[in-house]
């Protein structure tokens, strides 16, 4: 990624503009300039600024050097159909719902909804890397990006400005919001890892289940059913988490609509992970749309005695 430094601004640029100016032509200053200042011609100051000139166009010549491979990268597509279609179909994605979002909140929130594609795409990227790495992390260090890359929180965040309500900027980055989409999604990667764990391991993925069982290593180990029962207690302490705040009045400054979006979240990660692993696989779940959408109700007269 293309990156100024921070030492030169385009003040500075200018400012250094008018000194190799000055450089260039010292016959500009009239002779009385010159009887007034003696130092004028002095060697020293003259070859202290040229070489903190030539410090300084190193510096643009290196900047000017990254930002044309940058733009030839640019001119040259994407490196392969599959980005590009991806990159296509988030960016007019991410411009539709922020006019969208536009008319419902009265303001702009696409740097919002950049920063939360960002935010998981980079968690993805630090899964990835974390797989090649040769000492596994900690399950703590595991779920420090894990409860990003389950996508809840870009979810919730963008769903909860089409609720009817306004949402003001503070609220949405305010630390409750956070805490609510951290436990939400806790719930959900945690879930999701308990009905994954075994293939994911074969195809040598990290998994919380299976850091759990290799932190206890050095202690002798913990069994399967061990490391199991401890990623359940984690669930069910931030299901109690999210419920309590959910139901709290005082001091919350989220709508209680935006909070019934993240405990139906919860639920619905119960629903995908409760038996296997209906998001990758959604076998049970396909059933029950089509009964929802195609089936007719059937109702059975109650029997009488």
């Amino acid at each position: 990624m293309f990156q100024l430094d921070s030492n030169f601004s385009v003040f500075q640029g200018i400012r250094h503009i008018m000194h190799q100016q000055a450089l260039r032509a010292p016959t500009i200053y009239s002779k009385h300039i010159r009887k007034r200042c003696p130092a004028i011609h002095n060697e020293d100051l003259f070859l202290f600024s040229r070489q903190d000139f030539n410090i300084c166009q190193a510096q643009y010549q290196k900047e000017l050097e990254q930002l044309e491979r940058w733009n030839e990268q640019s001119a040259t597509a994407y490196g392969s159909e599959e980005v590009e279609i991806l990159f296509t179909a988030l960016y007019n994605t991410v411009n539709e719902v922020a006019a969208k979002a536009y008319i419902e909140q009265g303001r702009c929130v696409k740097h919002l909804l950049v920063s939360l594609w960002v935010e998981m795409l980079t968690s993805f990227m630090r899964e990835m890397d974390s797989w090649s790495d040769e000492t596994p992390p900690s399950v703590d260090e595991y779920l420090s990006f894990a409860w990003l890359s389950i996508s809840c929180r870009s979810c919730i965040l963008t769903s909860t400005h089409f609720l009817g309500i306004k949402l003001s900027e503070d609220m949405v980055t305010s630390p409750e919001f956070t805490n609510l989409c951290r436990h939400v999604s806790f719930v959900a990667r945690l879930l999701n890892d308990l009905q994954t764990f075994k293939r994911e391991e074969e195809e040598r993925k990290l998994n919380s289940v299976i850091l759990m069982q290799a932190s206890h290593k050095d202690g002798g180990g913990i069994s399967e059913e061990d490391a199991i029962r401890e990623i359940k207690k984690m669930v069910e302490f931030n299901r109690r988490k999210l419920l309590h705040m959910v139901f709290q009045r005082n001091g919350s400054i989220v709508p209680r609509e935006c909070k019934d979006v993240f405990w139906k979240t919860s639920k619905t990660a119960y629903y995908l992970y409760s038996s296997g692993d209906e998001f990758t696989s959604p076998q049970e779940m396909m059933e029950d749309m089509k009964s929802l959408i195609y089936k007719p109700l059937e109702l059975h007269a109650l029997a009488t005695s």
